[in-house]
């Protein structure tokens, strides 16, 4: 490699990061805005976020409760697996065929209506 390249190529390097101290700096004497207080940012909030959380917390609550071994036999399956893992499995099993339905009725009702 030719060294003029390289002194060039860690001078633009050198350029670039001095131009974004200067853009950071830039940004930081920008005064911040009084925000709204505490309350009112919490009632803002989307209440699904709330729903969310707390079926994050009752997931947890059910995987620690539910630890033990279960046995399976499923055709020519037979093993043991977490019983929280099974259930787990079987609630993700049944969204999916809950999905497919929902997907199959709208495709129904779509050819249906432009009849």
């Amino acid at each position: 490699m030719n060294p003029t390249k390289i002194f060039q190529f860690f001078q633009e390097i050198s350029q670039n990061a001095q131009n974004r101290g200067r853009l950071h700096r830039k940004f930081e004497e920008v005064p911040v805005e009084d925000s709204k207080p505490v309350t009112e940012r919490i009632r803002s909030i989307d209440p699904k976020y709330f729903v969310g959380i707390l079926a994050l917390v009752i997931l947890l609550l059910f995987v620690l409760q539910n630890t033990d071994d279960a046995h399976i036999e499923f055709l020519w399956f037979d093993m043991n697996m977490p019983l929280f893992l099974l259930l787990l499995l079987t609630v993700a099993l049944t969204w999916v065929v809950v999905l497919l339905a929902q997907r199959f009725n709208r495709r129904r009702n779509a050819s249906s209506a432009s009849r």
